[in-house]
Parts: C-alpha cells; sequence; structure tokens
C-alpha cells in the first residue's frame, strides 16, 4: 500500500488486523479524557485576544527587559526570572516548558 491512495474501508481493515476494534476504542477514549474539549479551555478567548497583539510588543520586549530593574518579594522571583528570559525566546518558533523555567 506504500504511496497508493487507501479507502478508509482498506485502512480500517488493515489496522483491525494489527489492533482489535475494541483496544482501538478504548485507546481512543483514554486519549479523549486526557484532550480537553474547545470549551474546556478557559484561556482560549484571552489567547485569541493577545495573540494578534504579538508582533507589537516583541520589538521592544528586549528594551524593556534591559532598561527596567524588575524585582520581586520570594514568591513572585520566579516570574520575574522567566521574564529576563524573554528575550532570548522571542522570535523562536517552539520553546520547550523547560526553557521557559530556566
Amino acid at each position: 500500500m506504500d504511496g497508493e491512495a487507501v479507502s478508509v474501508l482498506d485502512a480500517r481493515e488493515a489496522i483491525e488486523k494489527v489492533v482489535p476494534r475494541a483496544k482501538l476504542a478504548e485507546a481512543l477514549a483514554a486519549i479523549a479524557e486526557c484532550v480537553p474539549d474547545g470549551d474546556g479551555d478557559d484561556d482560549a478567548e484571552w489567547r485569541a485576544v493577545l495573540a494578534p497583539l504579538h508582533g507589537r510588543v516583541r520589538g521592544f520586549i528586549r528594551l524593556l527587559v534591559d532598561t527596567v530593574d524588575f524585582a520581586a518579594a520570594p514568591v513572585g522571583a520566579a516570574a520575574v526570572d522567566a521574564l529576563k528570559q524573554l528575550p532570548r525566546l522571542v522570535g523562536r518558533r517552539k520553546v520547550a516548558a523547560s526553557e521557559a523555567n530556566q
């Protein structure tokens, strides 16, 4: 079947040769439990408003971080550290969560 167009029926039959239908349904149900639906994302609307504004602020993030001496009480130190890391992360296509916490 390499490189050929495959019908849905043929694909289903090929899958069922490897994974029984009940096991596949079970796996899909487990995935569905882990993935929030669109309605479950409380921050989706907020991110949709902020995303277009990113281009406007992107250019001055380094200047902001280099100019303002941000500080915080001990409880806010992690947020200030993350803010100071922004200049090296801005503009990258992908940033791992671990990089944002360094």
